[in-house]
C-alpha cells in the first residue's frame, strides 16, 4: 500500500523505491530500484531505514544484522508500507488445500495389474490382526 512519509509509524516494515539517483547512491544496498527494510524515523526531508546486511547463524538461533541508512526525501520516489492481506491468504490457503484434495484423491483404486494374482478377502475380516500377530511372532523367533 503506497504511503506518505508522515503516516507510517517507525518500527513498520516498508519498501522504499529509490529513484535512479537513490539507486546511484545506494547501489551497495539495494539490488533494484526498491530496498525493503524497517522505519526508524522520518520526517519532510530524509528517512531513515534499518536494512537487513547479513543473517548471522550460530547453532539453531539466527539473527539479522542491520545498518541504518539515511535516505533523503528527493532520492524516494515512493514508499509503501507493508501488511497483512486477509483475502490473498485465505485465497492461498484454499487453492492448496484443493490442490491437496485433489492429489490425495488422485490415489484410488487404481487399474489391476493382469499378471498378479488377485488378492482373496479374509471372509472373517481378521485380516489386519493376523498381519500383526504374524509380525509379533516373527520377531519372538
Amino acid at each position: 500500500m503506497t504511503a506518505e512519509r508522515g503516516t507510517v509509524p517507525p518500527g513498520e516494515r516498508v519498501r522504499v523505491h529509490l529513484t535512479q539517483e537513490g539507486l546511484d547512491d545506494l547501489a551497495e544496498f539495494a539490488p533494484g530500484l526498491a530496498m525493503d527494510g524497517t522505519l526508524v524515523r522520518a520526517d519532510s526531508d530524509q528517512i531513515i531505514l534499518r536494512v537487513s546486511v547479513v543473517d548471522q547463524t550460530v547453532g539453531i538461533m539466527t539473527r539479522s544484522l542491520g545498518q541504518d541508512l539515511t535516505i533523503p526525501a528527493s532520492r524516494i520516489s515512493r514508499l509503501e508500507q507493508r501488511e497483512f492481506d486477509r483475502r490473498r491468504t485465505w485465497l492461498t490457503v484454499g487453492v492448496g488445500a484443493a490442490a491437496m484434495a485433489a492429489i490425495l484423491a488422485s490415489f484410488g483404486d487404481g487399474v489391476p495389474n493382469p499378471e498378479l494374482p488377485p488378492v482373496e478377502e479374509d471372509p472373517a475380516g481378521f485380516g489386519p490382526v493376523r498381519a500383526a500377530i504374524s509380525l509379533v511372532l516373527i520377531r519372538a523367533r
